[in-house]
Parts: structure tokens; C-alpha cells; sequence
């Protein structure tokens, strides 16, 4: 996010036990309520929702969103915790908390472990596997970054980014390989990864330069014939 950097929120323990549901329900009414109109007093709220309501994890789901699309992000936050607690298996929960706290409050250390939880829960998000992958790329762990940004692209073929940073992965993997047969194959998909990001943004300078350095090397007789 441009500019100053905003403090995350806290995500307490307190919000997944009853008295933080009901807390949660308190804080959406004195919030507003999540459709466009004043939302209801505490009271109200408290009447209109039925037990079974207060109990289930996609009615926290789905007010997270809500929330999110409202930009109440703080709030967002501890209605998808209130889900991921309510109900652990869905790994939606876990994806919108990650997202929340790495694009809205810069914070991808506090995002990654929801991605993994998502991950283990069996996310399908192509934004998931691309956004961890960055993660572990920025920490040095290449190879999980390659099959990461793989993933993604394969649930995404149309994933710019994606496509972009799997080239990059490859060719970190290349720089760190003994072997020339690896260093060789490294490179070569790197550049089939970036050429897939030149063709879906042509204008794209990231990916096209870094493939127009990696072709004049490959390109070169005498580098490859020590393979």
C-alpha cells in the first residue's frame, strides 16, 4: 500500500470464543451495520440474529466480505477469524485474513501463516499460491517459490504476475545449481515463464527485459557448449 504504513489490528483470542462473537456483533451494529443505511442499535441486532445465524461460520464469511468490500478492513478481519474458528476446515477464511493484512497493512509476515493455513486446507486461490510465493521467495526458499508460482499459473493461466515472478524463481534456481544440465533446464523455463507474461502484457518492460538479458546469454555458442 503507497504511502504511510498502517498499523495492523489485532487479532485477539478473545474474538473466537462466545463472548467475542457476541462482541463482534456488538461492534458491527455500533459500526453501522453492513448494508448502506444506519445499521441497527445493539439491541436490534442482537434480536435479529437468530442463534444459528450467530454459529455459522459462512454467516461470518460472508460479513467479512461485506466488511472487506466496504473498506472496514479492521472489522473484516475479526469477522473471518470469528469463521476460521467457528468452522476450521474452509480455507477461505484464512485467504481473505492473508490478503487483508499484506495489501491493506503491508504486513506479509503476519499474512503467511494464514496463507499456509490456507494452503494445507486446500486452497484453490491462484492470488494464494502467488502471494506465498513471494513470500518464500523473498526468504531465500526458491524452489518452494517455483512450485508455488507454478500452482498458480496453472489455476491462472492469465496471471501476469504469476507468470513473471516463476520466470524470476527459475532463474534464482539457475544462479544457485551445480549441475549444467539443471542450469540449463532452469533457464530455459524461465524463459518460457516469461515469455507467457510478455504475451499476456506485450507493453510489460519487467519481463521482457529480463528475458532479452537471459536470451543474449543462452543465446551465446560457447556458454552452452560447456553443457
Amino acid at each position: 500500500m503507497a504511502g504511510r504504513r498502517v498499523p495492523r489490528p489485532t487479532l485477539s483470542a478473545d474474538s473466537c470464543t462466545p463472548r467475542g462473537i457476541l462482541l463482534s456483533c456488538l461492534l458491527l451494529a455500533a459500526a453501522g451495520g453492513i448494508g448502506g443505511a444506519a445499521g441497527p442499535s445493539p439491541d436490534e441486532l442482537a434480536a435479529g440474529l437468530t442463534l444459528a445465524e450467530v454459529a455459522s461460520a459462512r454467516h461470518w464469511l460472508r460479513t467479512g466480505e461485506a466488511l472487506e468490500a466496504q473498506d472496514r478492513t479492521e472489522l473484516a478481519l475479526e469477522a473471518f477469524l470469528v469463521a476460521s474458528r467457528l468452522d476450521p476446515a474452509p480455507p477461505e477464511p484464512h485467504e481473505r485474513m492473508g490478503s487483508i493484512l499484506e495489501t491493506r497493512f503491508g504486513d506479509a509476515g503476519g499474512a503467511a501463516p494464514h496463507y499456509r493455513r490456507a494452503l494445507r486446507r486446500g486452497s484453490t486461490s491462484a492470488q494464494v499460491h502467488y502471494l506465498m510465493g513471494n513470500f518464500a521467495s523473498a526468504h531465500g526458499q526458491h524452489e518452494l517459490a517455483r512450485r508455488l508460482h507454478s500452482a498458480a499459473v496453472a489455476l491462472q493461466p492469465s496471471h501476469f504476475e504469476a507468470h513473471n515472478n516463476l520466470g524470476t524463481a527459475l532463474i534464482s534456481l539457475a544462479n544457485a545449481a551445480s549441475e549444467p544440465r539443471d542450469v540449463r533446464d532452469y533457464f530455459r523455463s524461465a524463459l518460457d515463464a516469461l515469455a507467457a507474461a510478455i504475451s499476456l502484457q506485450p507493453a510489460h518492460e519487467v519481463p521482457l527485459r529480463t528475458a532479452m538479458t537471459l536470451a543474449h546469454k543462452t543465446s551465446d555458442f560457447r556458454y552452452w557448449q560447456k553443457f
